[in-house]
């Protein structure tokens, strides 16, 4: 009973925890779309180790995770970004930012209200979600070094941002901070039981 409920429950409650960290920050954090991506994946992934554990053994578990890893952070440094997550800023707000980094580039746009046009067939696309004031923007059909020269701009602007706290983050990070006091408290018996199973996955 005990395993199930942390197998379940401790993915849940560490995903909350970085929303609620991220979302609770005093400026506005941003994030590449891929870095956001690998967030999620990550904590939802302890769902199934427990599974993986069992069925692969130990050894070729921890071997994969290990390739995964090393794969990942190859991926990281190749990866040029043309998609950023900003926390704890509503859609708005942040479509005024973009034009001032625009500004501060010196790029010709015209603003649409949907979208925003640059030179070339380029353009700059919004998805927010009002909940948590997260807002997903995407730089289209630009060069990589577009798009690193639009991100930096963009993180410059940020800097400067005072980020209201969002109630509903606040929630979320007292839940998971709550959900992992309980978990502590519920596996904390089965400690040594729990040392003893994770050592003979081990190599």
């Amino acid at each position: 009973m005990s395993f199930s409920l942390t197998q379940v429950a401790l993915p849940v409650a560490t995903y909350f925890l970085i929303l609620g960290v991220l979302n609770t920050r005093k400026r506005p954090q941003m994030l590449t779309g891929l870095e956001d991506t690998f967030a999620l994946c990550g904590a939802m992934s302890m769902f199934f180790w427990p599974v993986a554990i069992a069925w692969l053994g130990g050894i070729v578990f921890w071997g994969i995770l290990l390739v995964a890893v090393l794969a990942s952070i190859g991926v990281f440094m190749t990866y040029h970004p043309r998609s950023w997550v900003i926390y704890n800023l509503p859609v708005d707000q942040a479509r005024r930012i973009v034009l001032e980094a625009l500004r501060d580039l010196g790029w010709a746009f015209e603003d649409t209200g949907t979208e925003i046009h640059l030179a070339h067939g380029q353009s700059i696309s919004f998805d927010g979600f009002a909940m948590l004031r997260n807002v997903t923007v995407r730089l289209h059909a630009a060069p990589h070094a577009h798009g690193k020269v639009f991100a930096s701009a963009l993180s410059e602007r940020l800097k400067s941002v005072h980020a209201e706290r969002s109630i509903p983050a606040s929630v979320m990070l007292a839940i998971a901070l709550g959900v992992l006091v309980v978990l502590a408290g519920v596996m904390a018996p089965h400690g040594p039981e729990i040392v003893r199973q994770i050592t003979e996955f081990l190599p």
